[in-house]
């Protein structure tokens, strides 16, 4: 009797042994399943040829003008996690500025967050010390800003990061952003990338110098980049240029965001130089950091859609709370909160 015993426990335990590893098996095939089926809704589909994205343009109405912004809606069932505004140069409009940068919505796939692109009123932003309509006419760009964020935050349910880019008026304005923004409307700024752009200046025909200087906000991390032959805002001297205003160089505009996020003596933690650029990070308190990208060779205007990708990683990195980091390379990180 005791082999028979023997036999019958064996087939016993192997059977009991293949039913847990088919629920396995079975588990995983579901789980794969429900995958591919949340990335079909999307995608559109699984055939490799995604739907278009809906480019929207719509417009909020502020202080009886109507400030009209255009962004691609985001698909069905993808959930965004945080806003990034872009704000043109002058005479430049936001519908060309998103041709430039994302003409198909390739950003909206490639992170889970809304990318806008407001118009300024006749193609200028007032940044406080700058020239053109909407400073001549102190138009309050800060509060039209304020409600299109506040407007998108309501109607995809955005409770997550902002993020600022902005190109030479659109960087200047930018600066001012990053604090009026929050004092304002107490809407906090995560990170901004101010490209070709300036903390302030003194204005044509206007002996008051104004500097959006970070005073008693959440102090926000910068990628700021410029070009070493800029001659409209210069790196590293003050500047007029054809609209005789004056203009605070690049090197003091980034000390203070330095000096600003507890880098009191403006230390560089990392730097690296090639053929075509001088890059410097500066870390300061509750891992804030500024990052100045300096390109040898160009001037003013700069590469926008080649160094985006890079604006955005950076961005990226201060939505992450790292534990542990071993030689700034291998890192273990956690989502964080808002700011």
């Amino acid at each position: 009797m005791r082999p028979r015993q023997s036999f019958l426990r064996f087939i016993r335990n192997h059977l009991m042994v293949q039913s847990v590893l088919m629920r396995i098996i079975i588990i995983l095939l579901t789980g794969i399943f429900l995958i591919s089926c949340q990335a079909a809704n999307w995608n559109g589909g699984t055939d490799g040829h995604p739907l278009p994205l809906t480019l929207k343009t719509e417009s909020i109405s502020h202080q009886g003008r109507q400030r009209s912004f255009h962004y691609f809606a985001p698909e069905s069932g993808r959930h965004c996690e945080g806003i990034v505004l872009f704000f043109h140069g002058h005479g430049d409009s936001g519908r060309a500025f998103l041709n430039a940068i994302d003409p198909e919505g390739g950003l909206s796939r490639a992170y889970r967050w809304l990318f806008v692109y407001p118009e300024g009123i006749k193609g200028s932003w007032n940044s406080g010390h700058g020239f053109g309509f909407a400073h001549e006419q102190r138009l309050d760009d800060v509060g039209a800003v304020a409600e299109i964020v506040r407007t998108l935050r309501r109607k995809y349910n955005i409770a997550g990061h902002l993020f600022l880019v902005g190109y030479s008026n659109g960087a200047c304005f930018a600066y001012r952003l990053a604090v009026d923004l929050e004092t304002r409307f107490a809407e906090k700024i995560s990170a901004f990338a101010p490209l070709s752009g300036t903390i302030g200046g003194m204005p044509k025909n206007e002996n008051v110098l104004v500097v959006n200087e970070p005073r008693q906000v959440h102090a926000a991390s910068v990628f700021a980049v410029h070009g070493y032959l800029d001659q409209t805002i210069p790196l590293d001297r003050p500047g007029r240029d054809m609209m005789k205003r004056w203009d605070v160089p690049f090197a003091i505009s980034t000390g203070y965001w330095i000096k600003y996020i507890g880098n009191e003596s403006q230390t560089v933690s990392r730097q690296t130089v090639d053929d075509a650029k001088i890059e410097k990070t500066f870390r300061g308190l509750a891992r804030r950091q500024i990052v100045t990208r300096i390109y040898k060779h160009l001037g003013h205007v700069l590469p926008i859609p080649e160094l985006l990708p890079d604006v955005l990683e950076f961005f990226l990195n201060q939505t992450t709370k790292c534990e542990f980091e071993f030689g700034g390379r291998l890192r273990f990180c956690l989502r964080s909160e808002q700011g």
